[in-house]
């Protein structure tokens, strides 16, 4: 793991020392997958909004958020989102992890946060009790996972792109993904 600011500028310097796991061309603003090489994708995720139990809502879109106090990491960028944030429609606090968002949720700092649902998966698994939150039924975004490789890793690429294509009809990989993508 490392902060996306850091991710960007060894990018742009040609001097990340590898690729990123579990990305999505989106982010790193290569949706023709032109920038940077893309595995194929290996996972579907999506991000939902969480709050506390206690104070869920119906979501259905991000102006459904106005006017509430958002826990969210720095640096993201969550479509329809950060343009209520920057209309000043929103109030957010921004961390440095899910983990820091989903304690203000939590101590209620913060009214809600958008996290992808396996990171919430986890955490509330591992750090905190589940049933003190609420994922809302709506998620907030669908996406692919992807592996992201600089040009200068054609070669990695080469050989890993075809072994990620294979594990997708593999019985043993569509096991492992249901056990990340149960609820």
């Amino acid at each position: 793991f490392q902060p996306r600011k850091r991710l960007e500028s060894q990018l742009n310097a040609n001097r990340l020392p590898g690729g990123i796991i579990g990305v999505n061309p989106v982010w790193f603003k290569d949706k023709e997958k032109s920038r940077y090489l893309w595995s194929p994708p290996f996972m579907q995720d999506k991000d939902v909004v969480v709050t506390r139990k206690s104070d869920a809502f119906d979501y259905q879109h991000p102006n459904d958020l106005v006017g509430m106090r958002l826990a969210l990491p720095r640096g993201l960028y969550f479509w329809g989102v950060t343009e209520l944030v920057n209309a000043n429609k929103i109030e957010v606090y921004e961390t440095s992890s899910d983990v820091q968002d989903l304690q203000m949720v939590l101590l209620n700092r913060a009214d809600a946060t958008i996290t992808s649902a396996l990171t919430f998966q986890h955490f509330s698994r591992a750090l905190f009790k589940a049933n003190d939150f609420a994922v809302l039924a709506t998620p907030h975004d669908k996406f692919e996972r992807m592996i992201l490789f600089p040009k200068q890793y054609e070669t990695v690429y080469r050989t890993l792109a075809p072994i990620i294509q294979e594990a997708m009809s593999d019985p043993q990989w569509q096991v492992i993904l249901q056990h990340y993508q149960s609820d």
